[in-house]
């Protein structure tokens, strides 16, 4: 498991971050909390995620997945917004196919929520940074015991926020951006040709 070099958003010091830690990382120089962001794999998929002390939001994306790499630098920035509060680990389920069937991604970006290993929010798609937020703030705060006023979740659902105490629904109530699980076949373009040829000699 490899190191990431973080700059502090505060002081601007460079650190260089575990993928796995016994707390959270801090800046060496401003002491602030630092955005934790790490690759996981079947095989360090335990230590990196289950093994952490704060919640982790999982990623499970492909290379070749356009919703996949829409939605990633909102997650980033979320991994920044709450440093010290939620680690991101990123998935590929190209390389990692145990994960990806443990948890029965069956479309890509899947994005779940781990609390000392546990799943308490699932969902499907790619979504504005802003609907990701309310999203990750709502399973945070139902781990907690807490839940907001219900006026606000009201307003949230009506703007097409759907709270995560709704496991399995769409960040949005239209469909999503999101791909197969699998990579898609190569075209069969030249196949289509030979039967249509086929179709006119008869």
């Amino acid at each position: 498991m490899t190191s990431g070099l973080i700059r502090c958003g505060h002081c601007g010091q460079a650190n260089r971050v575990p993928a796995v830690a016994a707390g959270t990382p801090r800046c060496g120089k401003c002491h602030q909390p630092l955005p934790w962001i790490a690759d996981a794999d079947d095989a360090t998929f335990g230590d990196v995620a289950e093994g952490a002390k704060i919640p982790v939001l999982v990623d499970l994306w492909a290379p070749w997945c356009g919703p996949c790499r829409m939605v990633s630098p909102a997650l980033e920035q979320l991994a920044r917004d709450l440093a010290g509060q939620v680690k991101l680990v990123k998935v590929n389920v190209d390389t990692s196919p145990r994960i990806s069937q443990r948890f029965d991604a069956q479309a890509i970006p899947t994005l779940l929520v781990l609390r000392r290993g546990q799943v308490i929010a699932r969902q499907t798609g790619a979504a504005p940074l802003a609907a990701l937020r309310t999203w990750v703030d709502d399973a945070l705060a139902s781990a907690a015991g807490l839940s907001r006023p219900k006026k606000q979740n009201d307003r949230a659902e009506r703007s097409g926020q759907i709270n995560s105490a709704r496991p399995g629904a769409d960040l949005r109530r239209g469909a999503a951006p999101l791909c197969g699980s699998r990579r898609p076949p190569r075209s069969t373009g030249p196949r289509r040709r030979r039967l249509a040829t086929a179709g006119r000699r008869a």
